[in-house]
């Protein structure tokens, strides 16, 4: 497979067409002698394969092309890898202003699953505005990371860092492994159903795998243009104006085929948005209809979007104009902004028990002034607290944080002066790889023996894997908050926080974002059995206050049996 872009799943066909009495046949370019290839480089062992076809030189660019147009690509075969930024940004057009738009959702450490043609997009603006090391890209046919190729190329990837056979990453996908896909849609309905499957009443194009990756991802977020047959659109001066409509409309009362279900979306908790290049939309339990958030600058929504739709979107009350960055050439400065700081909604403090939680979960510190912003946050807080009753026990939370190369010796160094100055004592939790790999010669860790006490929960001399998983992280910065302020909130209490919108009920987008709040993120089976009333067959779409209460109660008696946790 030394040429080949992609592993597949050539190895598992020739196994069941072995399995099945068949005849295998192996294409292949060259033969080698028996016994010469490394172990490790054989893909389809030998006794799977009973005949072997020599292609000829000649026809290699027909007979073997790496995909349906790129005879042969080294960076795609992993045999070299290429500088990135010699790869060409999108030509401004409708298909940038999407793909720019839709990349704002993209946060730092996502793993990310990109589908093919529009979406392919996304990777484009990723790698102009230097995050793309700050994600993780994935296809389908088995690809993570790198730079994905597009157009009838799709599938393969420059720089790739791992390749693994098709099932495997479909494995990943139907685990809950994504944090959010980015995929097309031919049709959507005023509930939000998506038809990708069926593009007329006689074609039947079918789903791929469609249904896998939107049914197990938290964020679905859908692109495609406004309408088809046509569109021409003229992106200048930051503004988009419609040279010529499209003759058809893409925003319909009912899709041909429902491949996705905008309500059963709702019932999972998901998050979907809808973008196109002169507006966005979301589904969400407020309104049984999609609801317009945002218009592209020099887009009138009598004009532009309502005459175009063959339903009534809820328009948001708090309708917001597209970033006009996204109408422009050249980077937007996402690695800064999107992908950089903010640091004063992070930092909370307990005056009793005298706790400071510093919480730079999915931050990233990208340049020596977001160091010295940091600095000068910590001085703040930090003397505030201590000026009266001295030194403060510190709580960080580090999970998905990272710093660049050029940052990491000045932030251990502030780390360093915070920890001899204002603490009494600090815990960290989560992390990247990379951050404590980098940092571990810097910071102060606690002695084997303190670390052995603190994880020996139970006293009994021997740790178990509850008491690792437990003592290592997990949600040991959700249960520490919890110990020393919460001391578990009452219903009442759980329920008014939960029920955001004050309507006596509480909605599984609204279970979702108070767990979020309180630092779990909920999988789609556990929000299933939250929504899930005894007696009714299907989960409910919001639960009453008696409801939420059995239903959370039974949640956390759970994750506390699961974790070994006995609090």
């Amino acid at each position: 497979m030394e040429h080949e872009s992609v592993l597949s799943d050539a190895r598992l066909l020739a196994t069941a067409a072995k399995a099945s009495g068949g005849v295998v046949v192996a294409q292949v370019k060259r033969l080698a002698e028996t016994g010469s290839l490394n172990a490790r480089d054989v893909h389809v062992p030998g006794a799977l394969v009973d005949c072997v076809v020599v292609v000829p030189p000649s026809d290699h660019a027909t007979q073997h092309g790496m995909s349906y147009f790129t005879t042969y690509d080294p960076s795609w075969s992993h045999e070299v890898r290429v500088p990135l930024e010699d790869i060409p940004s999108l030509p401004v057009s409708e298909r940038s202003v999407i793909a720019r738009r839709a990349a704002m959702e993209l946060s730092p450490g996502d793993s990310v699953n990109l589908g093919i043609g529009m979406p392919d997009g996304v990777a484009s603006v990723a790698n102009e505005e230097k995050v793309l090391d700050r994600i993780f890209l994935s296809t389908e046919c088995g690809i993570h990371g790198g730079m994905g190729a597009a157009g009838h190329d799709f599938g393969p990837a420059a720089n790739a860092d791992a390749v693994v056979e098709m099932n495997h990453m479909f494995d990943y996908y139907n685990g809950g492994g994504l944090d959010i896909c980015f995929l097309g849609a031919a049709q959507i309905s005023k509930s939000g159903d998506v038809n990708v499957s069926r593009l007329s009443d006689d074609r039947l194009t079918g789903p791929g795998g469609f249904m896998d990756i939107t049914q197990a991802t938290n964020k679905v977020v859908y692109m495609g243009a406004f309408t088809a047959g046509g569109l021409r659109v003229k992106v200048d001066d930051g503004k988009l104006s419609i040279a010529k409509e499209g003759r058809i409309k893409k925003f319909v009362d009912e899709v041909r085929e429902v491949t996705f279900s905008g309500d059963q979306a709702m019932k999972e908790g998901q998050n979907v948005i809808y973008i196109t290049e002169r507006a966005v939309f979301k589904r969400s339990f407020e309104h049984p209809v999609l609801e317009l958030v945002e218009v592209a600058p020099g887009i009138d929504v009598e004009e532009h979007i309502l005459p175009h739709m063959e339903f009534a979107p809820v328009i948001s009350k708090n309708l917001k104009t597209m970033d006009p960055r996204i109408f422009t050439s050249g980077p937007m400065n996402l690695l800064s902004n999107e992908f950089g700081v903010n640091f004063e909604d992070r930092v909370s403090y307990d005056s009793e028990p005298h706790v400071i939680y510093f919480d730079w979960s999915g931050m990233t510190l990208s340049s020596q002034e977001d160091v010295d912003d940091l600095r000068s946050l910590y001085e703040t807080k930090l003397q505030a607290v201590t000026s009266s009753k001295g030194p403060v026990d510190a709580v960080i939370n580090l999970d998905n944080f990272d710093c660049r190369d050029t940052v990491v010796d000045a932030f251990a160094e502030l780390a360093n002066d915070m920890e001899r100055k204002y603490y009494k004592s600090v815990s960290r939790y989560g992390g990247h790889a990379f951050f404590r790999q980098r940092l571990a010669g810097h910071l102060k860790l606690q002695s084997a023996d303190e670390l052995f006490t603190r994880f020996d929960a139970d006293k009994n001399g021997l740790v178990s894997a509850a008491e690792l998983r437990i003592g290592y992280g997990g949600h040991a910065f959700f249960r520490q908050r919890l110990a020393g302020h919460l001391k578990l909130q009452s219903a009442d209490e759980l329920f008014t926080r939960f029920d955001a919108d004050k309507n006596g009920l509480v909605s599984a987008a609204e279970v979702r974002s108070g767990l979020l709040q309180m630092a779990i993120n909920v999988s789609p089976g556990g929000l299933r059995r939250i929504m899930s009333v005894p007696g009714v067959e299907d989960p409910v779409d919001a639960l009453t206050k008696e409801q939420f209460v059995k239903a959370m109660g039974g949640y956390f008696e759970h994750r506390h049996e699961y974790e070994g946790n006995s609090t």
